[in-house]
């Protein structure tokens, strides 16, 4: 066996202890690497390879990055493993200069302790300054505010359009075939021409003008669709990974529905402008907004967790983000017959609980969340098939997981003022199409009467004489769609312009709430996809705990325990290893497992999903 010792990728002499150090790694009942405990290195001097005089230097250049280390192993074939790499953290050391000697602690930098306690010290604001978040992760999140307007802002909005096609029917009924009769007369054409052009002109500016005014007031009862920044999810993780130096794998938030979901952060100040896309309703927006998470990476990654009961590792420098069951590899190694002295067992009685609640944030600043409840919440009941006396039934206790979002509601229908409006937009629509249709009639007689002026004015050059006149044709006017009322339905609705509990929400590219947003994005669907695993009925979560007593381990499957704590017992049964204490230099191991195994027939579930 030969050991290989890399401080910085330099190949140094052994820790003075390490023939007698272990570490100790404790799973949580989804797998993570909840607790990765340290390891304490004795470095001394050598010959002729000084780690003491590295870590040293180390140390005085820089103390606020741990020294990299890692143990390489190769067997009696030369095959290399990696047992540990991780840092050593030489800012909390012993330094004893005078016998050349540094105290100091090794961690691995693996498993989900690790980087919570990591991505604590670094929040998104912070990623955002140092070029790893950018403008171009964010995305428009338009939202309509779902509030019904007075009614004699209501009236008065009508009134204004009963004005508006009086006065065009007027323009129509009476000026227009009055000069149209004009254009056709013999020796009236061109004064008439000249008249109809500056008519056309004059009702043209007064169709706009109009519908700007009817359009403002429509503002005043309907508000228009604005927009906050927001970020999706899996930039958040790509930011993550791009500052810790990982890659992302994840078989859920980069799916093709996952990946649509989009985080909405708090937002307590409106950046508004007057500007606007005319006929298109979208308020832009002055100033800075950022759409990231308001919070450290720590928490974001325990929200994330959370909401999908997911297993987080980091493995080989790559990031997983996958369900409770996700597997990597084959079991790490094969546990031997280990006697009647050990089979000794206890239940999982921790893990059971009669009542599960799965819920998301109620955002009480918006009643939207309130008025359409459904989805928001969950409640599993998991309960014997007959209890005989409620006194000593053991099937108890309540579990309640809350998932720190708010959901973004769906605008789905019209309300009373908005469908109101929306009728008599499309009236006016088709009165301002036929008006259209009968200037594009007139453009078309003027245009073939220019066509002709044209062909005089090129007979009268051809005979001499020199006639400037080159007239441009006049471009048909384009037909008019009010669809500003429609196009609200399938935006995020709120009740107001103020975030106070961060949403998510899955979004389409084209701004409006993808259909998944309503099957997908809800505590039912999040259990029975994700949570159900917990579950000691749906997800047959029902284990044996056994004591495994120091066994040798091979180099081999030492390494393997680095990708997977999943291990088989002598029966060929898959177990799972909860933590475990390595000695690599004695190449022992010793810890707890469980088997899988239903012990419990009795229970049947009821799944409870609130209106």
């Amino acid at each position: 066996m030969k050991e290989r010792h890399l401080y910085n990728n330099s190949e140094l002499n052994p820790p003075n202890n390490y023939e007698a150090i272990g570490y100790e790694i404790v799973y949580d009942s989804s797998g993570n690497a909840n607790t990765t405990s340290t390891i304490d290195l004795e470095i001394g001097a050598g010959e002729p390879n000084d780690a003491y005089s590295l870590a040293k230097a180390w140390k005085e250049n820089d103390i606020t990055q741990g020294l990299p280390y890692k143990v390489i192993v190769s067997n009696e074939m030369g095959k290399e493993f990696t047992i540990f790499e991780g840092f050593i953290n030489l800012w909390s050391a012993k330094v004893n200069e005078a016998n050349k000697l540094i105290e100091a602690q090794a961690q691995e930098t693996r498993g989900l302790s690790w980087l919570a306690e990591n991505g604590d010290g670094v929040n998104f604001e912070f990623l955002y300054s140092q070029g790893f978040i950018t403008d171009d992760d964010f995305v428009d999140v338009p939202y309509v505010i779902n509030r019904v307007g007075r009614n004699s802002e209501t009236f008065l909005t009508l009134l204004s359009g009963f004005v508006i096609t009086m006065e065009l029917r007027k323009l129509i009924i009476y000026e227009l075939p009055a000069i149209s009769s004009r254009v056709a007369g013999v020796t009236t054409t061109i004064p008439a021409i000249v008249e109809l052009i500056g008519f056309i002109v004059y009702l043209t500016l007064l169709f706009l003008s109009l519908i700007a005014i009817v359009l403002e007031l429509f503002d005043l009862i309907i508000n228009p669709t604005k927009y906050h920044k927001g970020m999706k999810v899996l930039n958040h993780l790509n930011a993550i990974c791009n500052y810790f130096g990982f890659t992302l794998s994840s078989s859920i938030l980069q799916s093709d529905v996952w990946r649509k979901a989009v985080i909405l952060p708090e937002k307590y100040t409106i950046y508004q402008s007057p500007a606007r896309r005319f006929l298109g309703r979208i308020k832009t927006t002055e100033g800075t907004e950022n759409g990231y998470y308001r919070g450290t990476v720590g928490e974001f990654l325990e929200a994330i967790r959370t909401m999908f009961y997911a297993k987080i590792n980091i493995i080989d420098n790559v990031l997983y983000i996958e369900k409770d069951d996700f597997r990597i590899g084959t079991p790490a190694f094969k546990i031997p017959d280990l006697g009647g002295e050990y089979q000794t067992y206890t239940y999982n009685i921790d893990d059971f609980y009669s009542s599960f609640i799965l819920e998301f944030v109620n955002d009480s600043d918006d009643r939207n969340t309130i008025l359409n409840f459904k989805g928001t919440s969950v409640q599993v009941n998991t309960k014997p098939s007959a209890i005989f006396d409620q006194r000593n039934n053991l099937a108890r206790r309540l579990d309640r997981v809350t998932i720190p979002f708010a959901l973004g509601k769906r605008k789905a229908k019209l309300n009373f003022v908005e469908k109101v409006a929306n009728t008599f937009l499309k009236v006016v629509q088709e009165i301002v199409n036929g008006i259209i249709a009968l200037l594009n009639g007139l453009i078309i007689a003027i245009n073939s009467l220019r066509s002709a002026l044209k062909s005089i004015v090129k007979a009268l050059r051809f005979i001499g004489l020199n006639v400037n006149y080159n007239p441009q044709p006049i471009p048909p006017i384009p037909k008019v769609q009010f669809n500003i009322i429609e196009n609200r339905k399938n935006y995020l609705v709120m009740e107001n312009d103020f975030v106070y509990t961060p949403k998510i929400l899955l979004l389409n590219d084209d701004g409006k709430l993808a259909p998944e947003n309503d099957t997908h994005l809800n505590a039912k669907y999040l259990y029975e996809n994700f949570h159900y695993l917990r579950n000691f009925v749906d997800g047959n979560n029902q284990w044996l705990t056994y004591d495994l007593p120091p066994i040798q381990i091979g180099y081999e499957e030492m390494a393997a325990l680095r990708l997977t704590n999943y291990a088989e017992n002598a029966q060929g049964q898959e177990v799972e290893i909860l933590n475990m204490k390595l000695s690599p230099a004695l190449q022992v191991l010793e810890g707890q497992y469980r088997v899988r195994q239903t012990y419990a027939n009795n229970l049947s579930v009821e799944i409870i999903e609130p209106e």
